[in-house]
């Protein structure tokens, strides 16, 4: 198999996903590499390494609510201006702390995987990254108006108490600009 990338996004993905697992609580194996490098029709083909891929996916989502407790940036969180022109803090005015930890996680894993995706396309690593995002980015950044403020503060509440991260959730919605007017978040 050969996968064009640099060495770089390589351990920079890879390092990631441990982070996510160990936050989770959930032990690395000795083929996690292998799952995480091959691709989808790979994957397929073999019972366990289907059941490994859906539990690293599913404890790096729980792993990621652990690091957004603390703000962990998965890269530098100047690139977040560099991309888009403004800071966190001036494209959420008035957010509360734990929100803004949880943007500054989310968002650089998002700068993280864009780099993951063009390189790694169809493997397991940007398989995982692009699954954390697209459900954190569904339910705390979404793109469409699908759910309305209400929905979004019980779907928020349900993901930060499953993950049992740190996160303080009442705080946490009062301090969510995109849930104003929200009578959860008040």
């Amino acid at each position: 198999m050969s996968v064009n990338g640099t060495a770089a996004e390589l351990e920079l993905g890879m390092e990631a996903i441990g982070l996510l697992l160990d936050r989770a609580g959930v032990p690395a194996e000795p083929g996690d590499a292998d799952v995480l490098m091959a691709f989808a029709s790979e994957t397929e083909a073999d019972e366990s390494s289907q059941r490994r891929f859906a539990v690293i996916a599913d404890s790096a989502l729980q792993g990621f609510f652990h690091l957004a407790a603390e703000g962990y940036p998965f890269v530098s969180v100047e690139r977040f201006q560099a991309q888009f022109g403004d800071s966190l803090e001036k494209n959420y005015p008035g957010a509360g702390a734990a929100f803004m930890r949880l943007a500054a996680s989310y968002w650089t894993l998002h700068m993280l995987h864009g780099r993951i995706n063009t390189r790694f396309s169809g493997t397991g690593l940007q398989q995982v990254l692009r699954f954390v995002e697209d459900r954190v980015g569904q339910a705390f950044f979404p793109e469409d108006d699908r759910l309305d403020a209400e929905q979004l503060a019980r779907v928020q509440r349900r993901l930060i108490a499953q993950s049992g991260a740190d996160i303080d959730v009442e705080q946490f919605l009062l301090g969510n600009p995109l849930l104003v007017g929200n009578p959860l978040a008040d």
